[in-house]
Order: C-alpha cells, then sequence, then structure tokens
C-alpha cells in the first residue's frame, strides 16, 4: 500500500485555523472522513487530544509520499480517526 501525506495550501491552512478557532503549525492532514468530489472532510490532528475537522475543497489540498511514521489516513470513521490520532500522539508525549 502507497502511504501519502495530504497537505493543504498555506493560504487555505490559515483560513482553516480561523475555521477550527486553532494555530496550526503546519497544513497537515491527519486523516479524511468524507470525501465528495469537490472536497474533502478531514481531521486536523493539531495538538495531543485536540483534534478539528474542516471542509477542505480538493483544489486547496496538495500530496506528498507519506511515511510509515507521517502519513494521512483514509477510510475511517470520526469515531477510528479519533483513536488512531490518540495512538500517533502517544509517542510523542
Amino acid at each position: 500500500m502507497e502511504l501519502k501525506q495530504l497537505v493543504m495550501k498555506d493560504w487555505f491552512a490559515n483560513k482553516a485555523a480561523n475555521a477550527v478557532k486553532h494555530n496550526l503549525h503546519n497544513g497537515d492532514i491527519f486523516a479524511v472522513i468524507k470525501e465528495t468530489e469537490k472536497a474533502m472532510y478531514v481531521m486536523l490532528a493539531i495538538e495531543p487530544g485536540c483534534n478539528r475537522c474542516t471542509w477542505v475543497p480538493k483544489s486547496c489540498i496538495e500530496e506528498y509520499p507519506g511515511s510509515n511514521d507521517f502519513h494521512t489516513r483514509f477510510n475511517l470513521t470520526y469515531d477510528e480517526a479519533v483513536n488512531e490520532a490518540k495512538w500517533a500522539w502517544s509517542g510523542l508525549v
């Protein structure tokens, strides 16, 4: 399975920070919860225990190669994404 990392374009990450009312250190997308033809409903793992979701137009998303340690999760429910975020942050705190 090819891992990939989705990232919001910088200008949209600034807009998303206002929408979720939290500072974003970067535009990394932790998980894709829902997807339509033109947008993705994504989870942003901001810091341990602080996950926010927002809609992002696909035109505002860039794709990069991911790694085992750092990649966007796909095909998860919201609860599954929250659990993945807890697990991902557990090694960093």
